[in-house]
């Protein structure tokens, strides 16, 4: 959906393929492999504003990756795909690059800010939808 949504290309597109193959083939380990409904965005997506997730995701999903490694559930072991995806090392640093050249005071600043809140707000969506799922299997 994020990528639909760009008005033009942007940095992380490549890694953000990668990241939605690897979390489908996961879902499909854990059980999740039913498409998840999303809310509808309703306007393009700053391209920087998805940079600016998918690089920090990477960061955090380095984090996570240990923590999902220690799990002693044989399903989640085996639902590795993304946790094992290389991290472009060069994202993040060129996605700051990208942000800090543009001022602060300039109106594409806001519109990243809203974009970013935006995105942040549809993966908080997405993931109550697939926990109550999940608690409906239990």
């Amino acid at each position: 959906m994020m990528q639909a949504r760009l008005r033009s290309p942007n940095l992380s597109a490549a890694t953000l393929q990668d990241m939605i193959n690897g979390l489908a083939l996961d879902a499909v380990v854990l059980g999740l492999d039913h498409p998840v409904d999303a809310p509808a965005l309703e306007h393009q997506i700053d391209p920087l504003a998805i940079d600016y997730l998918v690089a920090g995701s990477r960061l955090g999903s380095k984090v996570l990756s240990r923590r999902w490694a220690q799990s002693q559930d044989p399903v989640v072991q085996n639902a590795k795909t993304y946790f094992s995806q290389p991290s472009d090392p060069t994202l993040w640093p060129a996605t700051c690059r990208a942000l800090s050249d543009i001022p602060v005071a300039h109106a594409r600043a806001a519109y990243i800010v809203k974009d970013a809140r935006t995105l942040f707000q549809l993966f908080i969506s997405v993931s109550e939808n697939v926990a109550s799922r999940k608690d409906a299997t239990l």
